[in-house]
């Protein structure tokens, strides 16, 4: 039996993680790989791709991704980079929910979580005259609590840092249906190896993937709410 039909919200799911965070890394990490795929982890020789993120996981330790995770000292890499004209506009970077003043923010403005991941900890308003900004700050209110040492998926880079809130420019979706459309690149070896799209994304939960060569000719994808989605093949 798939383990989300055990435990069929993402809540109940996170919070027995958290109960089990004293597991050594690659214990946990073992034992989610088998309950989710139905198969042993292969660490010493993995040839998928499921199985090497599990090895980046426990042996990786750029300092650099922990960098690139953080959504606002991102920013300093991609200008160092020459590509400062692709970056959003930020309209603040707040340290508590406190600093946060609405009236300073345009009618539409997103909310996020230099350290979240997931789409977990992102508040978009469309509409900021319709928003309880009350309400608002206690949802951000507990983005910025010290982070967990060990969290849910044993990944190192998302406990360093501190967690900070940024303040960001609305996109308009050029497709109201889809959403944003976020495209996403997955290299190995420094070169990319297949692009992903994703599109009509409910935050935190799930959406539209689709997985495409790098002459962009579709591989496959997942259009339906709640399949799980991932590209495991060999690489």
């Amino acid at each position: 039996m798939h383990y989300k039909k055990v435990f069929k919200t993402r809540k109940i799911r996170l919070l027995l993680l958290r109960l089990l965070s004293f597991i050594p890394d690659k214990t946990m990490l073992k034992w989610q790989y088998r309950t989710k795929f139905g198969r042993k982890l292969n660490l010493k020789n993995p040839k998928r791709y499921s199985e090497k993120i599990q090895w980046y996981k426990l042996y990786y330790r750029d300092p650099l991704m922990a960098k690139c995770a953080d959504k606002f000292a991102v920013r300093e890499y991609v200008k160092n980079a020459g590509l400062a004209e692709i970056l959003n506009e930020c309209y603040f970077l707040y340290d508590s929910a406190d600093e946060i003043d609405f009236d300073q923010l345009p009618d539409k403005f997103v909310l996020k979580n230099t350290l979240g991941a997931g789409g977990n900890s992102v508040i978009i308003c469309t509409d900021k005259s319709k928003a309880d900004t009350e309400e608002l700050q206690k949802a951000v209110r507990k983005w910025i609590r010290k982070p967990e040492k060990t969290n849910s998926g044993r990944e190192w880079v998302y406990g360093k840092g501190v967690p900070r809130i940024l303040a960001e420019k609305f996109i308009e979706p050029s497709d109201p249906k889809l959403g944003l459309m976020d495209y996403k690149f997955h290299c190995f070896n420094g070169k990319v190896v297949f692009p992903m799209l994703v599109g009509d994304r409910r935050l935190g939960e799930d959406g539209a993937f689709a997985y495409y060569s790098r002459d962009f000719e579709k591989l496959f994808g997942f259009g339906i709410s709640g399949i799980d989605y991932g590209a495991d093949v060999d690489i």
